[in-house]
C-alpha cells in the first residue's frame, strides 16, 4: 500500500449504534485490511433513541486500519456479495448483481481486480482499458 490508509477520528452516534465501521474492508494487492476501533462509547437507551430522530451528535472514535491477512480475491468477493444484499442501487448503479460478482471472478490478476472495481463504479463509460475489460468479461453488455 502506497499510502497510510485513513483513521477514523469521529462518528455519529447512529454509527456506534450501526458499527458500520465493522463492515468495512480495504483491499491491496498483497493484504486485507479491517478496521478496529478501541474505547467504542457506551450509549444509553435514550441516546441510541435520540439518534433516530433530531439529535445525533458527533463523537470521538479511534478506528484505525489493521491488517488481517493476505489479499484473497476471495474474501473481496464475499464482501461484495454482503453489499450487495443491502445494496439499494449504489453498487448496482451500472451492472446487475451477477455482473458484478462476474467482473470480479473474471479478474486473473491484481490488474484485473483494479479495472473489475473501476467498471462497478462506472468507470467503463469514459475510460478505454476500463470499456475493453468490461467488453471481454461481459460481451453482451450495454
Amino acid at each position: 500500500m502506497r499510502e497510510k490508509p485513513p483513521k477514523i477520528k469521529e462518528v455519529r452516534r447512529h454509527e456506534i449504534v450501526l458499527r458500520t465501521w465493522e463492515d468495512e474492508h480495504l483491499f491491496d494487492s498483497d493484504s486485507h485490511y479491517r478496521y478496529f476501533a478501541d474505547d467504542v462509547p457506551t450509549l444509553t437507551s435514550f441516546q441510541r433513541f435520540l439518534t433516530r430522530t433530531f439529535y445525533n451528535p458527533v463523537v470521538p472514535l479511534c478506528a484505525e486500519w489493521q491488517r488481517v491477512g493476505d489479499f484473497d480475491a476471495k474474501e473481496l468477493i464475499d464482501a461484495v456479495k454482503k453489499g450487495l444484499d443491502h445494496d439499494d442501487d449504489i453498487i448496482q448503479q451500472w451492472f446487475d448483481g451477477s455482473d458484478v460478482l462476474k467482473l470480479l471472478r473474471k479478474a486473473k490478476n491484481w490488474g484485473d481486480t483494479l479495472l473489475a472495481v473501476e467498471a462497478i463504479g462506472g468507470g467503463h463509460e469514459d475510460t478505454p482499458e476500463v470499456a475493453a475489460y468490461v467488453k471481454r468479461v461481459l460481451p453482451n453488455a450495454g
